[in-house]
């Protein structure tokens, strides 16, 4: 059976030189790495020596570390999800998003599902980030509490984790399209501080409203200081005791937090202590 199985697309020889891969089998061979030739020589190489391949990844994509790694990978436990990942190490992922800005193409190219769509600049997305991460710090939200979020997949949701990236807290999200019972269920187990919703969401020409979920979602999280809320399927849409998106982009200057990565994150695998004993996680 497998005889009468064909690709359904094979890249030619130009796109295979001039790609990502190449490019690092070739940085391996010229950095007394092994003389990896294709793609399966060098997954075989990656998995019967993943410290050596996660080393040079790490090198080769010129990771952003505000302290130098012990060890590559540890093992207190066994299995992948037991091992420690650059011990040592403190990173920001937010550091790492905008160490490639370049103006000459936008950071984020949106579309609707009814075809509109737009384009945010690196400068646009930096400024946003920078906005909303200051009104963030200014609410007491710090490194590792956690926030979470159910918006839509739109440019304001990759503006909201940027910025609680930067500031090195806890990120966590469901699709709006996801029931109560099982949003509630996800995040009573992480106990978030911030919460990042719409008035509702879009799906095969319908609107979904959702104002009224989240309102008996506030009430399930007990440790909730604040809701931002953001008027997306309608743009007079309103939600009690939260803080508008908008209000925040209009009346927050960006050189208030012009450094957006004052903190970072220890990389590595973990629990947060007070789950540890559930697991839930």
């Amino acid at each position: 059976m497998r005889n009468n199985i064909h690709p359904i697309w094979t890249p030619s020889d130009a796109l295979k030189k001039n790609s990502a891969m190449h490019n690092y089998m070739h940085w391996l061979k010229t950095n007394n790495g092994p003389d990896v030739v294709d793609y399966e020589t060098l997954w075989q190489w990656s998995v019967e020596n993943p410290e050596a391949f996660w080393k040079s990844f790490w090198n080769w994509t010129e990771i952003k570390s505000h302290r130098p790694y012990k060890s590559v990978m540890t093992k207190p436990g066994t299995g992948m999800i037991g091992t420690n990942w650059f011990e040592g190490s403190s990173l920001n992922y937010a550091e790492h998003i905008f160490s490639r800005e370049n103006e000459q193409f936008p950071a984020i190219i949106f579309q609707t599902e009814s075809g509109s769509s737009k384009e945010i600049s690196w400068k646009e997305l930096r400024s946003s980030v920078a906005k909303l991460a200051g009104w963030m710090k200014e609410k007491g939200i710090s490194k590792g509490d956690r926030v979470a979020s159910v918006m839509p997949n739109i440019p304001e949701a990759v503006i909201a984790f940027l910025a609680t990236q930067s500031i090195g807290a806890i990120w966590s999200s469901c699709s709006p399209d996801f029931g109560n019972p099982s949003i509630t269920e996800r995040f009573v187990q992480i106990a978030p501080k911030l919460l990042f919703v719409t008035d509702g969401y879009r799906y095969n020409g319908k609107e979904y409203p959702k104002t009224y979920a989240w309102e008996e979602l506030r009430v399930s999280l007990t440790k909730l200081e604040a809701v931002v809320f953001l008027s997306y399927n309608d743009s007079a849409a309103e939600m009690k005791e939260t803080t508008n998106w908008s209000r925040i982009m209009q009346g927050l200057n960006q050189n208030s937090y012009s450094n957006l990565y004052l903190l970072n994150i220890p990389c590595g695998y973990y629990i947060l202590p007070e789950l540890r004993e559930n697991q839930k996680l």
